[in-house]
């Protein structure tokens, strides 16, 4: 039996950290990669911190899409009706002002989270940082993946998917979240208010250049 002394908040986290990823495994299935969780039971105490992993007992998907160019050159408006053309008359074609202005064009390659069960945007961003994902998706990288995968619904064998957008901005002194939905063949960004209740169709994505 093992035992463990009481240590150092700091310490017992870290220490907890490295169990938990010695206790997991990990499988390739078709393109998408299907992580298993830790297999410490919820609630379990190690040093006398309780084991409360956000993504335990979880399942999720994840989804690699390579090399979409990203231009980060076009004014704000034209790159989300590009990524969707079917966006109405809403306050996110006017927020572009509020995220820092890049130049040029990127190749970047996104990993797509989806979580089985509705998650919370802590948890999602906490598992990308977890697992060295990249930074969280911007809303024009976004725009971009939607405008070079315009049916990446369908080839994920999905009618409807959102992808969210973790870098916030303010519509009406409310903080919300860039949001592209496909729906079948129709594509709309929208804004999704950060105290929204989340769906089994929402998918959070990340970036490397």
């Amino acid at each position: 039996m093992l035992m463990l002394k009481t240590l150092g908040t700091a310490a017992n986290s870290w220490l907890i950290k490295g169990l938990a990823r010695l206790g997991s495994g990990r499988r390739i299935v078709g393109t998408s990669l299907e992580t298993e969780m830790p297999r410490f039971p919820a609630g379990a105490s190690l040093g006398g911190v309780a084991v409360r992993s956000p993504h335990q007992e979880k399942p999720f998907r994840l989804e690699a899409i390579g090399q979409v160019p990203v231009d980060y050159d076009l004014p704000w408006e034209n790159a989300l009706l590009l990524g969707g053309p079917n966006t109405g008359v809403t306050g996110i074609r006017r927020v572009g002002d509020q995220y820092a202005k890049r130049s040029g064009v990127v190749s970047a390659n996104i990993t797509l989270v989806n979580f089985k069960e509705a998650p919370t945007f802590a948890l999602a961003q906490g598992f990308g940082e977890e697992r060295g994902l990249g930074r969280p998706l911007d809303p024009r990288a976004c725009f971009a993946l939607s405008q070079h995968r315009p049916r990446l619904n369908q080839g994920l064998n999905l009618k409807e998917m959102q992808v969210v957008s973790l870098e916030k901005c303010e519509i009406g002194g409310i903080e919300h979240l860039p949001c592209l939905r496909w729906y079948g063949n129709y594509r709309s960004v929208y804004a999704l208010p950060l105290q929204a209740k989340l769906g089994e169709d929402c998918w959070f994505g990340f970036i490397k250049e």
